[in-house]
Formats: structure tokens, sequence, C-alpha cells
């Protein structure tokens, strides 16, 4: 197996697909990972694989772990993988796989899809119809703070009691205060986040509570306090969306600062993992 340029190639492996739905409506030709070699659809019987040639000298294991680290190299790549999926989610009930799913060659790839076939037919069957949401959530902790001393009267009793204490421990003492009542408003926070994720849930098939991210990566002012991606039925959309505004509108009035953030929809990536994956075929990567 080679590319355009002759040199070693290896199987990168965007995602699987129903083979049906994608003879009933085939792709035009899309360029692939590098320039010069398109996208390929690999037909197993009722599973197709979409793929396309990489070169080795980039993306061997060891290379690729280096790459990953060149954050030039990753956007541009990482970019090309977020723009194929979501073309493939537009078309086809898709499993997308996770940007780096390398095979060494097509028989490694035939291995896998025979060994996780009932997994892989499974997985069409509760991804069909669906789609992937995520919700975040921001909070401003000051706001709450604010309320949590406003609406404590054992809070004011206390802070009033400090103020007579001696300068050395009435300084002790506030240090154990404010770190209490920044408890008390992160308490609030998850109450207020808790309650909308448990009013989701019942709107969606699946769910996931993911990390939150720091400001350096949101660049906002506010905190990430929720972060959670959700499965629904196409046809719940725009129902999903709705209640995520009208949530937003009640967040405003009650002032309490939180900001919430709908994106979507994107393939199911957090709810299409496959079972056992931790075998290798060939190159490792898989």
């Amino acid at each position: 197996m080679q590319t355009n340029a002759g040199a070693p190639a290896l199987l990168y492996v965007y995602a699987f697909v129903p083979t049906e739905e994608y003879q009933q409506a085939p792709m035009d030709p899309v360029e692939g990972m590098e320039a010069g070699n398109n996208i390929d659809f690999f037909v197993q019987e009722e599973i197709t694989t979409v793929v396309c040639l990489v070169p080795e000298a980039e993306f061997a294991e060891q290379q690729l772990q280096k790459n990953v680290e060149n954050m030039k190299w990753l956007q541009a790549k990482a970019f090309h993988h977020h723009e194929i999926m979501k073309q493939l989610h537009d078309r086809y009930t898709t499993i997308p796989l996770t940007f780096g799913t390398i095979f060494e060659q097509n028989a490694n790839l035939t291995e896998m899809i025979k060994d996780h076939k009932e997994d892989i037919l499974s997985k069409f069957s509760s991804l069909a119809g669906k789609e992937e949401w995520n919700v975040k959530v921001y909070a401003d902790q000051q706001l709450f703070i604010e309320t949590v001393v406003q609406e404590s009267e054992e809070i004011q009793a206390k802070e009033a009691e400090i103020e007579s204490l001696p300068a050395g421990k009435r300084f002790f003492e506030n240090k154990k205060m404010k770190q209490f009542i920044e408890g008390k408003a992160d308490d609030y926070i998850e109450q207020h986040c808790t309650s909308l994720h448990e009013e989701l849930k019942t709107r969606s098939e699946g769910t996931e509570i993911k990390k939150n991210w720091e400001r350096k990566v949101t660049d906002r002012e506010k905190d990430m306090a929720w972060n959670a991606a959700y499965l629904i039925d196409a046809n719940d959309r725009e129902a999903f969306i709705q209640f995520i505004e009208d949530r937003q509108d009640k967040e405003e009035a009650a002032g309490t600062g939180l900001d919430l953030e709908c994106t979507g929809p994107w393939p199911s990536f957090h709810f299409s993992e496959l079972k056992d994956r931790s075998e290798t075929y060939g190159s490792g990567q898989s």
C-alpha cells in the first residue's frame, strides 16, 4: 500500500457507517487527511468503514505521538477530522472514531470489524436518528458569594463576632470564614447545575458529564461550572433547545448570573465507544 508519492502508507480510520445508508446515498469525492488521497469507503457486509491513506512517516505510532505535540500540525489535522465527521453525521448514522485511529493494512481492519460486528451493529441501532448536544454552564462565583452572605444570618453574626477579635486571631478567622463562604457558594452553583442536569436527563437518551475547562481555555470572565454531553432524538431538537433558552431566561430573571451555552448537533462522540477495544490490530494504534 503506497501513497501517491510512493511512500509507505497506513490506513487512517474516521468512522463506521451502515452499508445500506452509504449505498443509498454515496458521497462525492472528498479529499482525505493528505492532499492527493481521497476518502474511501471500505464495505464489509453491513458495515462500511470510512478511511484514507496517510504516510507512515507522519502517522506511525511514535511519530504520531510527537506530531500531536505540534499544535500547528494537530490543529490542521484535527480540524479536517472534525469536518469529515460533520459531513458523515449529516448524511449517515455514524460511529465516529477518535482522532489518530490507525491500522497497518486492510486485513487488520477486517479482523477488527469481524470481532466487533455485533457491537457495531448494535451501536448503529441505538444511534439511528440521534444527535449529540453539549451544554455548558458558566458561573460568577462572586455573585453567589454575595447571595450566601446576604441570605445567612448565621454568617452575618459570625462576621460581626470576628470583627471583635484581636487582629492576629481575626486574620485567621476571616480566612477560615472566606473559605467557608466560597464553599457554600460552590455548593449553590452545583445545586443549580445538578438541577439542570436532572431535567435534561429526562429529555435525553444518554448523558455524559465532562471535565470543566479552565478560563485560559474558554477565554471567559466566568468560570465553567458544568460541561456535559446529551444524546437526544433528532426530532426533539427544537424542544431541547427551547428548554435551554427558557431555563436561561429563568436564571436571568432570578439574577443568578449563570450563563447556559448549548451547542450541536454533533456526531455522537461520547456515546459511540465500542466495547473491549483494547486489542491490537497491527500497528497498536487501533
